[in-house]
């Protein structure tokens, strides 16, 4: 169990029991993770992503611009799995094939975990009707690898501070420590919390909107470490976008990592509307 009780509303980040059968897919997913990335640019270029905010499917950054991240990442949903699958098919390498196998299992396994966490939400912190948006929300869960090569300054950000656009988040796996979150009351920057049979969960933009302003979406960043440093950075994270909810428009207020960290902590419901799509 982690060391002391954290709560949604106080701390921005709760830890909610991690099944054994997801747990053991995303380990065994991990590992093929590092295979892939060790495949040649234009292997992996195949199963390059359609779009860089929703889009399904790997890409690479070179930290162009003054928030941008230097790293490599993929991503996957059930709605992505054809076009991935006739990658597979024309390049037919065998580490991308194992690595395509072992991801498609992953929300089937997820699925149990969203629904109690929006049950969670509902019963414990009162956000009416939570249960059911989860429960919607969960066949198209959203599962992003990551990796940050070696070479970064330690103590240097790796990845930007930033809200996630889609409702809540879990932290399921990292290689070493470096996540951290920006304290709700004091803006103080601490650890992400990590602990034995646990995952971390931490709600994003639209689960603020929701909430009207109740639970907060929470800022959190990378930073370099001794051991990234040296070997990298692997992680991987679960984003669940909340079904028949507005989304963030990005085309109009631009990057969230473009905000002062913890920019939406004081907003009013009202302020904090003004930045989603209107249905």
């Amino acid at each position: 169990m982690s060391e002391r009780l954290l709560d949604i509303k106080k701390d921005g980040v709760e830890m909610i029991t991690y099944p054994e059968d997801l747990r053991y897919g995303v380990e065994h997913a991990a590992t093929l993770w590092k295979a892939f990335c060790d495949l040649p640019p234009e292997i992996k270029r195949r199963f390059s992503a359609e779009n860089t905010q929703n889009g399904v499917g790997y890409e690479s950054k070179s930290g162009e611009g003054p928030h941008g991240d230097t790293k490599e990442n993929f991503d996957f949903s059930i709605r992505g799995l054809n076009a991935l699958l006739e990658a597979v098919e024309t390049t037919n390498n065998k580490v991308a094939a194992d690595f395509i196998a072992a991801v498609q299992s992953l929300g089937e396994h997820a699925a149990p975990m969203i629904e109690q966490f929006g049950e969670r939400l509902e019963v414990k912190h009162g956000v009416n009707g939570f249960g059911e948006i989860a429960k919607k929300s969960a066949p198209e869960a959203f599962f992003r690898f990551l990796h940050y090569p070696s070479g970064q300054t330690p103590g240097g950000t790796i990845a930007e501070a930033h809200t996630d656009h889609s409702g809540f988040t879990f932290h399921l796996y990292e290689t070493t420590d470096g996540c951290q979150r920006l304290t709700l009351d004091t803006r103080q920057w601490q650890s992400l919390p990590v602990a034995e049979g646990e995952a971390a969960a931490f709600t994003s933009m639209q689960t603020q909107l929701v909430s009207g302003g109740e639970i907060k979406a929470l800022s959190h960043r990378v930073l370099a470490n001794e051991t990234s440093s040296q070997v990298g950075r692997f992680a991987i994270v679960c984003f669940v976008a909340l079904k028949d909810i507005p989304a963030y428009d990005k085309r109009t207020h631009g990057r969230l990592q473009e905000f002062t960290p913890g920019f939406n902590y004081d907003l009013t419901p009202e302020e904090f509307t003004k930045l989603f799509v209107k249905k």
